[in-house]
């Protein structure tokens, strides 16, 4: 089954978790894999430019929805970390509306061959599948300023590295190359509200850089020279929000605007000797909120945590000690997040929702499934997604216990 996606969002296909094994600035490779695929956006692949397929629903998830609701306490901590530059501002969302579906979220189900990307309902019924994409794509953004104009992340083979094209669908027959077959790997990939660049995260060995790209090609341009994990723009396309390692071999959050030499706020700090992790940033659909994932109280496993885009305190949602958190994404006015869980009871690893006033308040699973990959797109009520996709086969990454 192919797929042809009308617009901007994201999926990131397999950040496994694994331990992390990183230099002081760089990813080192790992050769197992423990869980296969994120996705979190909207977006799909086959299909070549004049003939791209539609994609089919399949039958809804056979596994029972299941609600779980805890305590409602709030833990906030304040940053001590001292920030340079300006802050973040809050965006203007866009009132265009989109083509995807609306107030639904996006996940993916991983593949030896092809990943299976699909949406739910906020209340666990309706899982449908939106289309399939193949292996070999890494990546893809969609646009959604220009429908059905995509660019995507693909490599021939298994030995040949990754380049930038852009097509009508998830194809190289009659693609536009943007960057010529440069990477081992891409992820993070974005295209900007206004359908002009496209934002990834391109690896080069032990170098993880974050760039930017005019959509009709070019030269990419440096915006983080290395050590990036993961980055989300706003759908205002003016700030970045992106995870970066740190000395202590920690990701900490930064933003910063879009352009080169643009200088970055750090939004979270590293504490004592081994640090805590902040990653798979999302802003909300305003820009006002950032949501993430963090070890930050010293924690066995990954929380979600939500902070203002400007920085300041960190609001704590989630408290699962046998659980790691990630992927989370705001619904329409951030008053839930949507996110996967990977427990260590399997039975209750999948894709889940939960209030933002609290600590686990509504804390709900909306389908429980070990096939899932490590994020989740929730779009917004007229449809439109502002994320890439980054469907990624990842060798190198995951959180650390």
């Amino acid at each position: 089954m192919g797929l042809r996606v009308p617009e901007n969002c994201f999926m990131d296909k397999n950040r496994a978790i694994l331990n992390r094994k990183r230099g002081l600035l760089g990813l080192a490779a790992i050769a197992a894999l423990a869980i296969t695929m994120i996705g979190t956006g909207c977006g799909g692949g086959g299909g070549d430019a004049t003939t791209g397929t539609t994609s089919t629903t399949s039958t809804t998830s056979t596994t029972a929805t299941t609600s779980t609701t805890a305590t409602t306490s709030t833990t906030a901590t304040t940053s001590t970390t001292a920030t340079t530059s300006t802050t973040a501002t809050t965006s203007t969302t866009s009132t265009t509306a989109g083509t995807l579906p609306p107030n639904v979220i996006f996940y993916t189900v991983p593949g030896l061959t092809e990943t299976d990307f699909r949406h739910i309902n906020p209340d666990g019924t309706g899982d449908t599948s939106f289309g399939t994409i193949p292996a070999n794509v890494a990546a893809v953004g969609l646009n959604a300023e220009v429908a059905n104009r995509l660019v995507f992340a693909q490599r021939a083979d298994e030995t040949s590295q990754y380049g930038i094209y852009r097509n009508s669908s998830v194809s190289m027959t009659g693609a536009t190359t943007l960057v010529a077959p440069t990477y081992d790997f891409v992820s993070s990939l974005q295209v900007s509200s206004d359908g002009q660049f496209a934002y990834y995260v391109g690896t080069k060995g032990t170098v993880d850089a974050l760039y930017k790209v005019s959509i009709n090609g070019g030269t990419p341009v440096t915006l983080v020279g290395n050590g990036v994990l993961s980055a989300h723009v706003n759908q205002a396309g003016n700030r970045i929000v992106y995870s970066q390692i740190q000395s202590n071999n920690r990701g900490a959050l930064f933003i910063a605007g879009v352009n080169q030499g643009d200088v970055a706020t750090q939004l979270t700090e590293f504490l004592g000797t081994e640090g805590f992790d902040a990653d798979y940033p999302q802003f909300s659909k305003d820009g006002s909120r950032i949501v993430f994932s963090s070890n930050r109280l010293g924690t066995v496993t990954y929380d979600l945590w939500t902070m203002s885009s400007g920085g300041g305190a960190f609001t704590r949602l989630t408290n699962t000690p046998n659980a790691d958190e990630l992927g989370g994404s705001f619904n329409s006015d951030a008053s839930q997040v949507s996110f996967v869980a990977i427990d260590v009871d399997s039975t209750q690893s999948g894709v889940w929702r939960t209030d933002t006033s609290g600590v686990n308040v509504n804390r709900t699973a909306l389908r429980l499934t070990t096939a899932v990959g490590n994020s989740t797109y929730w779009t917004s009520t007229g449809g439109r997604a502002p994320r890439g996709s980054d469907l990624r086969l990842d060798q190198r990454r995951r959180l650390r216990h």
